[in-house]
């Protein structure tokens, strides 16, 4: 995955791996694997140790002096002030070269925010350099044994004493704490303020003169990586109170903020190597034929591909002056998980070779043992997944909070910021964009937020779920005045062929916008099967005699197009390839059977594939020609139409290069798998609206059943799975416009991964809305069968994860 960069860009890239070649002291790529990822305990103390090492201490002082320790941070105070697509490109520079970006732990990733957004321009002159320098190296004062992941509940006590502030109490799973001479402590100054007030943050010198004893913790895997820290009298300035005494809630969540976003955009250059690694593990056991692990493998690419995918969308947030938002909650949810699943992977591949440990004291441990009982903590720390879910449930879903044992009834509850009637996707993908050239695609510029919303006021007035519904036993299937006004007033179906045919000539991801809209409405029509398909189809022919005669049609909504690949319903392969197509006297006829074309029935244009003695071609047919069948079929989901089609030698029209097609069909098949996945994420988007719009409406047992912890997390695992598919889904339509050698794989993880989202949210939202939900009456279950149709449309789940596999070379 790359990032799109404009020519500044590429100097600046250039010179950074330049300078990183010429300042790389030999052999510190060789010390340890840098690239360790968040929650591989056993693998960090083996970084730790190489830290101690000279060429380490010889690249951190040609760092220091280049100004590339913190370099995001501002030039007065060490920094070089580089936007957020400068960083990533320095750590990518960096991963590349497999030496380590030296960055200063939590001081630069929590306390370095903190001071930047909430200290004075005096702590932030005194402070930051020595973070930059390494003079001062924190660990963070947050938990404590009592509360956990309950901030507001801490009850360390800092007393104000003159000048100072005496901090008494214990924090516990502190991390790095052996290695620290400073901590940043959440403690509570107003004990007699409601609970999220009377905090404050503070920078505490963290060492046993000042009142301070560490403990250290030793976890499952024998390391003792956390701690749990006691203050007896500590003793800091009030001059490292940071945001004023008694604001430290706000100061908090700012770090977390920071931590969770800014990491997230460059995150999975440290999961990447360690996929690689368990693919070479499974080439040295002799299990990579294995199909049921290819599964499993293609599973973890996926993982590690969605968050680069969420990461750039981040990324792209940042650049655009844009808040963190709750992607970087769903991020954090996504690679705990990944990894804990991971883990289990990874030691059931060992198989009886995972029963012993290598030889040594202290419990040393393998590779993949370190990775299946240190991944257990990553859903634990830094906020417990549960607790994550809760967050994004009542603040970005707007669910009411649960309410206390003994207080107010949920009627009595208010929800978060996304409560006031706003659609539960909105208030994650509402986001105006500022100019920018980096990462076109990943957040909707203006033009195309009023493209969508130009889209879906139509449909709204026009084609909506209601009238979808009149339209499932109608023999046409849909509205012909709404298509043709879809031509006329939206230019919809012309908006892949270029203008000399009639078209507007936009790129995808103008067109999976439009899908996605036509997705939400569950849209009867044949958009897909002939806006995309069957002039995806012709254009990838390049044949401009066949494009000058059939896009015009296309485009004007007067055409309608559809696409016949396989004459074998569970083939998708060249071999499910066996209609045939020999010349006569006049030109070709067509023999065979198509037994699934979508919108067979309402076509006035068959594209059809075809072998002959050259190869597999493509054929331009009329299914009113003397010798064409078409029978419709009834469909399990009654918003996509579809039909078996036989031909008996036909009339038809060589498309482009005979024998010349596979190349073609491949590349249409990646472009139809992006459009399934843009109407995917658009049932899975508005089933995510109705049932949570249905949770805080629906009252049982005296309250919204939206209050219940139990539907939130159902709730907030819908909108990570909507999410993850929604940053697959941008990516992937960018690269069908910009990044060709990108899109198989891009294409197979949009697919897959919308597809899945759009099963799971379906499903929930019947499970949700209880015996209502699987009714007939109830539009649930048109979206679940919409869901199931475009899982198995094209190739299944399992047909894209090996094509995936297969593509980055597995």
């Amino acid at each position: 995955m790359r990032l799109e960069l404009t020519p500044e860009l590429q100097v600046f890239r250039d010179e950074m791996q330049d300078w990183i070649a010429a300042n790389t002291p030999a052999g510190l790529d060789q010390l340890a694997d840098w690239s360790t990822p968040w929650g591989a305990m056993g693998r960090y103390q083996l970084v730790e140790e190489a830290r101690t090492h000279p060429l380490y201490a010889e690249w951190e002082q040609r760092l220091l002096g280049a100004r590339l320790i913190c370099p995001n941070w501002p030039g007065e105070v060490g920094g070089r002030g580089w936007d957020p697509v400068r960083l990533a490109i320095f750590e990518i520079a960096c991963a590349e070269a497999g030496v380590p970006r030296i960055e200063r732990g939590m001081g630069e990733s929590l306390v370095g925010p903190s001071v930047l957004s909430s200290g004075t321009p005096e702590q932030i002159a005194r402070f930051l350099p020595r973070i930059i320098t390494g003079d001062d190296n924190y660990c963070q004062g947050f938990s404590e044994p009592d509360h956990g992941s309950d901030l507001a509940a801490v009850a360390t006590r800092g007393v104000v004493d003159g000048d100072e502030i005496v901090i008494n109490g214990q924090k516990v799973w502190t991390s790095g704490a052996h290695a620290a001479n400073m901590i940043f402590v959440l403690c509570r100054t107003d004990p007699a303020a409601p609970k999220h007030k009377g905090l404050s943050f503070v920078l505490v010198p963290f060492t046993a003169d000042n009142g301070v004893e560490v403990r250290r913790i030793r976890m499952i895997n024998g390391i003792g990586e956390f701690s749990e820290d006691y203050f007896d009298g500590a003793r800091a300035p009030l001059a490292n109170v940071i945001g004023g005494l008694n604001n430290g809630w706000r100061v908090a969540m700012t770090a977390l903020s920071y931590e969770r976003g800014v990491e997230a955009a460059t995150q999975y250059l440290s999961y990447l190597p360690e996929f690689w690694d368990l693919v070479g593990q499974a080439r040295k056991t002799g299990r990579i034929d294995d199909p049921v692990l290819r599964q499993q493998l293609a599973r973890a690419y996926l993982n590690v591909d969605l968050m680069r995918s969420s990461g750039l969308r981040t990324l792209a947030r940042l650049i655009r002056g844009l808040a963190p938002s709750s992607l970087e909650a769903i991020n954090k949810l996504h690679w705990s998980e990944h990894h804990r699943w991971l883990g289990d992977v990874a030691i059931d591949l060992e198989d009886n070779a995972g029963l012993v440990r290598p030889e040594g004291a202290d419990y040393p441990m393998s590779r993949w043992q370190d990775l299946y009982l240190s991944s257990r903590s990553g859903t634990i720390y830094s906020g417990t997944n549960e607790i994550q879910r809760n967050i994004i449930a009542e603040r970005v879903l707007g669910l009411p909070k649960e309410p206390a044992a003994g207080g107010p009834s949920g009627a009595q509850t208010q929800g978060g910021a996304a409560s006031a009637g706003r659609p539960a996707t909105e208030s994650v993908t509402r986001e105006d964009a500022g100019e920018s050239d980096a990462l076109p695609g990943l957040v909707l510029s203006p033009e195309q937020r009023d493209f969508a919303d130009s889209i879906r006021h139509f449909l709204g007035q026009r084609a909506p779920v209601s009238a979808s519904r009149s339209f499932m036993t109608d023999p046409v299937g849909y509205d012909p005045g709404v298509w043709q006004q879809m031509a006329t007033q939206l230019g919809l179906q012309g908006l892949r062929i270029p203008e000399q045919f009639g078209g507007s000539g936009m790129g995808f991801v103008e067109t999976r916008i439009a899908l996605t809209e036509l997705g939400r409405e569950l849209y009867t029509g044949p958009f897909l099967a002939s806006a995309v398909l069957a002039t995806e189809a012709i254009m990838a022919t390049e044949d401009d005699a066949a494009m000058a005669d059939l896009l015009p049609g296309l485009a004007a909504g007067e055409t309608i197009g559809a696409l016949a690949l396989w004459d074998d319903a569970v083939s998708n392969e060249r071999a499910g390839i066996q209609t045939t197509a020999q010349q006569d006297g006049t030109g070709w006829r067509l023999d065979g059977r198509k037994a699934i074309v979508l919108h067979g029935q309402t076509a006035t244009l068959l594209v059809a594939a075809a072998a002959t003695s050259s190869g597999v071609s493509l054929f331009a047919v009329d299914p009113s020609a003397e010798g064409v069948t078409v029978s419709p079929l009834p469909s399990f989901d009654q918003t996509r139409q579809l039909a078996s089609i036989e031909f008996l030698n036909v009339r038809a029209r060589l498309l482009g290069a005979e024998g010349a097609a596979w190349p073609m069909i491949e590349a249409v098949v990646d472009r139809a798998a992006t459009a399934l996945a843009a109407d995917s994420l658009g049932v899975a988007e508005r089933a995510l609206d109705l049932t949570v719009a249905y949770a805080k409406t629906r009252y049982q047992f005296d309250r919204p059943i939206g209050s219940f912890q139990a539907i939130k997390h159902k709730c907030a695992n819908m909108l990570v799975s909507v999410e993850l598919a929604r940053s697959a889904l941008y990516y992937a339509a960018r690269a069908a416009d910009s990044e060709p050698d990108e899109l198989r794989t891009a294409a197979s993880i949009a697919k897959i991964q919308c597809t899945e989202a759009a099963s799971l949210v379906t499903g929930e939202t019947i499970q949700i809305h209880g015996g209502i939900g699987f009714t007939w009456e109830h539009d649930a279950h048109l979206f679940f069968k919409r869901a199931r149709t475009n899982a198995a449309l094209l190739g299944d789940l399992t047909y894209y994860r090996e094509r995936m596999l297969q593509a980055i070379g597995v």
